[in-house]
Order: structure tokens, then sequence, then C-alpha cells
């Protein structure tokens, strides 16, 4: 291990290149909310103020949900676990994860 730990990046990994060239706009300025996590029924996302569509993956990397323009996602049948949500714009992408119950 290095003595000095100065080789760390912004990110925090020793040695490590960021590079974001193939990366996209995240919504930086405003991140939306998704809640309750965890949920049973519904879940829900903070404002939005432009066209947006929402995927949810499975851990296994299934669709198992797609919607567009609406806030509340009715998640009752989906089975218990861990879930990923895609929140897409025109010019940006969010990712984050959940849990159903």
């Amino acid at each position: 291990l290095p003595e000095n730990w100065d080789c760390f990046n912004l990110k925090g990994s020793p040695n490590a290149i960021n590079n974001t060239g193939l990366s996209i706009n995240d919504f930086s300025n405003n991140p939306i909310t998704i809640y309750p996590n965890p949920t049973n029924s519904l879940l829900y996302l903070s404002e939005i103020n432009e066209p947006f569509n929402v995927q949810i993956y499975s851990t296994l990397g299934q669709l198992v949900l797609s919607q567009a323009n609406s806030n509340i996602l009715e998640v009752n049948h989906l089975a218990k676990g861990m879930y990923y949500i895609k929140i897409s714009t025109k010019n940006s992408r969010q990712t984050s994860s959940f849990v159903k119950y």
C-alpha cells in the first residue's frame, strides 16, 4: 500500500481514472426522489417537469414495468425483492433502486 494516499481521485478509488466520455447528463440539479423505500404497493416519484419514461427492472435485468409520465407507480404485483428503476427524459437519465416487501 502506498504510504501517501494522495493517489485517491475525487471518487475515492486509488489510481482510478474518471472518464465520463460515455456518460449522459444526470438529474444533477433536481434529483428525483423515489419514496417510500421499501414499499409494498405504491411507489411515488417527486415532481418531474418534462415528459419522462419509467422502467423497472428485476435484479436479473428483466423489464417488469414500463410507464410514461406518471408519478405514482403500482408495484403490488411485483415479487418481493430489490428492483432497479430508470427514469428517462429527452436529455437525462437517473437510475436508482428500491425494495418491494
